[in-house]
């Protein structure tokens, strides 16, 4: 690593400052969470009426018969395949649900990360970088499916989980500096290029990442400590006993550490703008 390299991080730094640029992305993250939280219970009071409150649906003796032993034999084929003709269309509701949120949770996404993406380059958000960002999104998301399965199959056979950590921090780097470039060209296959190109050189970026996994490890540890917390407590009867006590010091430590990821959040995209600009001018 060179001089070069450590300039453009510094650089990036002094260039990262608490200003109306990092207010606003962080005004978009908290703005996002919220949408997110308030779809979730939409989608949840949806599925608990499609399931539960529905009296055609059936559901509770529809999967208890399900669940039950299939047995081969003659006598008991015609009652599997009834409970498995039963769950189908609740499979299938269930799955539409899904989509659908799927669908709006992607919609969501790219709205605000679009914009908190292109206050930290510096650019203008309009309707055309939001459809090729969800665009870029969405190729990204099939990608990530295509490889979870692969990391199923891989734990299925015994796979070491190291080597699964390495792809998926692979996965999310390269998404990472592709989204970078993407915002600042607008362009999604040239961004995609960059990001691959750029990206390769994967020990430029070790310092950074070392530098924003510590910055919210050590609050970690710090909040834990804080506020007492011992996860061991979730699998204990105790926690019947002092469920008010142990949920209160969880949520108020799950609420600050949400508030300081999307501190670093917010700053995190400011630094990492400015790093990939300076980085893009290096001759390598």
């Amino acid at each position: 690593m060179g001089q070069s390299y450590l300039a453009n991080i510094k650089e990036a730094f002094f260039n990262s400052k608490f200003n109306k640029r990092f207010w606003l992305i962080l005004l978009f993250e908290f703005l996002f969470v919220l949408s997110v939280s308030f779809l979730l219970v939409v989608f949840a009071s949806i599925s608990f009426s499609a399931f539960v409150s529905d009296p055609n649906s059936k559901l509770l003796s529809s999967v208890t018969e399900t669940i039950l032993p299939l047995d081969s034999s003659s006598s008991n084929t015609i009652d599997n395949a009834d409970s498995l003709n039963r769950l189908v269309p609740l499979a299938l509701k269930g799955l539409g649900l899904f989509a659908i949120s799927l669908i709006f949770f992607l919609l969501l996404y790219s709205f605000f990360k679009g914009i908190e993406w292109k206050f930290a380059v510096k650019g203008k958000f309009n309707m055309l970088y939001f459809f090729k960002f969800l665009l870029f999104n969405f190729l990204w998301l099939i990608v990530f499916f295509i490889l979870l399965s692969f990391f199923a199959l891989l734990l299925v056979n015994g796979a070491a989980p190291l080597i699964i950590i390495i792809l998926a921090f692979l996965l999310f780097h390269f998404y990472f500096v592709s989204l970078v470039y993407l915002s600042k060209i607008s362009h999604i296959f040239r961004g995609l290029s960059l990001g691959f190109s750029r990206g390769i050189r994967i020990h430029r970026y070790i310092i950074p990442y070392l530098f924003f996994f510590i910055l919210f490890l050590v609050p970690l540890f710090i909040i834990i400590n804080l506020f007492a917390l011992d996860f061991s407590i979730l699998s204990s009867p105790e926690l019947l006993y002092n469920f008010q006590s142990y949920a209160q010091g969880f949520g108020t430590a799950f609420f600050t550490l949400t508030a300081l990821f999307l501190l670093i959040s917010s700053y995190v995209k400011i630094f990492f703008s400015e790093f990939l600009t300076a980085e893009a001018n290096l001759k390598i």
